[in-house]
This record gives C-alpha cells, structure tokens and sequence, in this order.
C-alpha cells in the first residue's frame, strides 16, 4: 500500500505476520505493526486521520479479523473478528464506509459491509462469489468493484450491492487485486506476469504493460494519481477532537480507544489517555487545544513573541521546548561610537533611531536600524559610525578650482571691456575725418556718440555741447 500523502510504501511480512513501513526506495524499512498471531493480508488508508486499516488471517476462525492502527502511536483497535478469512478491504470515509471480502476454502464468500468503526455490519453480496479478492471504489459513480479469482470476472454493483454487473471476464487469469483512476481500472491476475489497463467506458484492455515473467505472481498493487483524496468533514479536522481513534461514520463521527480501553463519559477521552501539560511557561495554550496525543496546538507567548504550533506527542509532553520559543529576543543595546534613542527596547521587530558621538557620522543614508528576528540588527553595528575627519587637500584643491574661475571670468570680462573701447575709439575717429571740411577751415564741428564737438583748430577741441541749444549759444 502506498501513503500518498507522505508516499511511504507498507507492506506486510507474512513470516514476521508484520505490516512494515519503508521509502518508495525500500530503504529505512521500519516494523510499523506487529500482530503476533495472523497473517496480514490487505491494507487500506484512512486520509481523514492517517490511520491503518487492514484484514488478518490466523490458523483458525477465531484468529481472523479486520483491525486498525494508529498512525503514529501504533495503537491497535480490532473491529470485526471470528470471520471467514478476510482479503480485500476498502474505506469509503466522505460517506463513513468500510468494505471488505471474505471467503471460506472457495465454499462460501461474500462480501461486507459496516461503518468504519466497526459497527452495523451487513453482508451485501452473498452468491454468486467464489473467490473474491480486489475491491475498489469508483468515487464518481458510487460503484464498488470486485474480483473473483475463480470465475476470473471483475463485477460491479451499487454501495449496497444492488444492481450488479458483470464488467468484463479474463479466463484463466486468477484475478487478484484492482484499483481505480478516473475512467481506467487496472488489476493484477497470478497468472499474467503484468498490470492489465482496461477503460471502464468501453469495457476495452488499454496498451499498458507487456509481458514481464521477472515480476513472477503479482499479488496485490496501488496507484499514485492527481485523484483528489477522500476524507471526512470531521475526522480530518483536529482528529474529530477524539483523544485516540476518529472513526468515519454516514452520520458524523463517533471516538474509540484501543483494544480492552473504555471511553470516559465524555465520550471522546479513552480513559488512561495520557494527556500533554496544560500549563506553559511564559505562553498561553489555545482554548480548544484538548492536550492530547497527535494533537497539534496553537500558543499565544505572553511578551509578545508571537504564536507556535506544537504537538503533543504519546508520551505527553510537548514535541518543543516552549521556554525557548518564547524567549524574548533583544538586540544589542550599545553601539560602537554612537548610542540608541531613549525609548528603544531592543525587541525583534523594533525600529530604533540612533545617534553618533562627536566627532563620528553615520555610514548609513538612515536615523534607525531595525532589531531582526535572530536578534541582530539589519545594519552592521561595528561598522555604523566613523570618524569625521575632514580633507584639508580637498578643501585647498576646491579653493584653487573656485579661484581660478574666478580669476579667469575677471580677465575675460576686462579683455572684452576692453576691446569694445578700442573698437569704439577707432569707430569714433573714423566718423570725425569723415565730417571734417576739407577747404582748409581751421574751425569745425564733430557729432560723436551723441555728443557734438567744436574744433578751433589750434585745440584737439575748445568745448563739449551735449545739446543743440548749448551749440547755438556758442
């Protein structure tokens, strides 16, 4: 059998009369279920609560039975027993159905039925059968299929064994086991040396596997698919709140204790049941959490460290040491050449603003460093404050830059200013001569630049008149 959810392999050791975990591998094999005294012969998986279900047989009557294991305590619980040998079973838990087959020396076999703790047993199908083996639950349909290693027939018929159907026959194949993926059935035959593929639709065999003597007699096989897993509503959810077995039922759920246990009035605590301590050291247990084993429970720490989850294991005791989960975690409260803010304490999750000391600046483009959850700063502390020197040659270079443009700027405004007055000089002699007579006048007048000039000839010029009426009074 294979675990889909965990995918560990289980297979029984019939010498060892053993159900055995191990890898899909083979390796790490672990003696998971020892029954002492009957050989086990089939297994099925409960998804709602991992637990084991599986058919016995002894060497008398008296020894044959349906039991269930507790997947992580290996506690034991038999649910039918002084049966005709038991061989295939099936669990249907959505619905709260277990199914199983039963003959005895091909003379009288049937097939059962009762709710999956074992109570309200019926026989569905009772003729008809030689040698049934394979069962398989078709979850779309509601179909239960079988096999019978006898007539070699694969059969089909409602979950209460009406309206049955041969689905196809394979002579001479001693059919065995049978599983279901969606519209395929697939099965094993003692005398066909492979897994034969058939559509459930067309009733056609399906190119799948061909012949391989190596395997030798094929006994029994699973399936891992994207088929969604059946579980039920209740059982699935904090073990249906039972302290020991959670069993599926059509009309909810109903609490069992291991073999020769008794319920306490309460009706879902087995009695003797070791329960986990409820009282935590600097942390509060979740109200609905019941201590008991399997059982996984949320805790509130009381200083604001959050909530964990723990589970309780069969020991009672808690899988971690809460003291340490709890613990408060702070960071470092001194920082090399600077200190914290008042007001910081140091706290996974807090922002602190900091400060340097005289003399030392900040590496960093922040006021604050924030305490991480391992409790160390998110900024390297050792590192978070340097010296403030400052650079003298720097300084003196940026002084020589500054002062060499200004310099430049002043000689290149000097040497425009400049060259505009020469232009101008000489543009202003060259209007004169232009305007001056040339009969051989010692006096004349000169217009330059709005300004009039009189020349008398013996003075470069006698007077300036800015105006025409100063001019007319000359």
């Amino acid at each position: 059998m294979l675990d889909k959810s965990t995918l560990e392999l289980y297979f029984a050791d019939i010498s060892t009369k053993t159900i055995i975990s191990t890898t899909l591998h083979g390796k790490n094999k672990t003696v998971f279920y020892s029954s002492g005294f009957a050989q086990i012969s089939r297994m099925a998986i409960d998804y709602s609560t991992g637990n084991i279900y599986y058919t016995a047989r002894g060497s008398t009557t008296n020894e044959n039975h349906i039991g269930v294991v507790k997947r992580f305590s290996s506690i034991h619980k038999t649910l039918h027993s002084n049966i005709l040998t038991p061989r295939g079973i099936v669990l249907y838990p959505s619905k709260g159905f277990m199914f199983w087959t039963e003959s005895y020396a091909g003379n009288v076999s049937r097939i059962g039925k009762s709710y999956m703790d074992g109570t309200l047993k019926v026989y569905i199908v009772t003729s008809g059968l030689n040698w049934p083996s394979g069962l398989a639950i078709d979850f779309k349909t509601n179909r239960l299929y079988w096999t019978d290693g006898y007539t070699d027939r694969i059969e089909y018929s409602d979950l209460n064994g009406g309206n049955r159907h041969v689905l196809t026959t394979d002579a001479d194949a001693h059919l065995m086991s049978i599983v279901i993926s969606g519209q395929h059935l697939f099965y094993t035959a003692w005398n066909r040396q492979r897994i034969t593929k058939l559509d459930i639709t067309t009733r056609s065999k399906v190119t799948f596997m061909s012949k391989h003597p190596e395997l030798g007699r094929l006994d029994d096989l699973d399936i891992f698919a994207d088929d969604t897993i059946d579980v039920h509503p209740i059982c699935s959810k904090r073990n249906g709140e039972c302290s020991t077995f959670c069993f599926p039922t059509p009309n909810g759920r109903t609490c069992g204790c291991e073999d020769d246990v008794g319920l306490q009035a309460d009706q879902t605590t087995c009695e003797g049941v070791i329960l986990c301590p409820s009282s935590i050291a600097d942390a509060v247990l979740s109200s609905s959490c019941s201590r008991r084993a399997g059982e996984s429970c949320e805790i509130t720490c009381l200083e604001e460290n959050g909530s964990h989850d723990i589970v309780c294991t069969s020991e009672g005791t808690w899988d971690q040491d809460t003291r340490q989960l709890c613990l408060i975690k702070l960071c470092p409260s001194t920082l090399k050449k600077g200190k914290l803010h008042s007001g910081c304490t140091a706290k996974v999750g807090n922002s602190c603003l900091f400060s340097c000391e005289d003399g030392y600046k900040s590496t960093i483009n922040s006021s604050k460093i924030v305490c991480t959850s391992q409790g160390t700063w998110n900024e390297n502390i050792e590192e978070l404050c340097k010296e403030d020197k400052p650079n003298f040659e720097n300084e003196w270079l940026t002084g020589v830059y500054i002062g060499s443009s200004v310099g430049g700027a002043l000689i290149i405004v000097t040497l425009i200013t400049a060259l505009i007055c020469v232009i101008k000089r000489v543009k202003s002699k060259s209007n004169a001569s232009k305007r001056r007579p040339k009969d051989g006048h010692n006096s004349y007048l000169e217009f330059d630049n709005n300004v009039f000039l009189a020349y008398d000839g013996s003075k470069p010029y006698a007077s300036v008149y800015s105006t025409i009426e100063d001019m007319r009074n000359f």
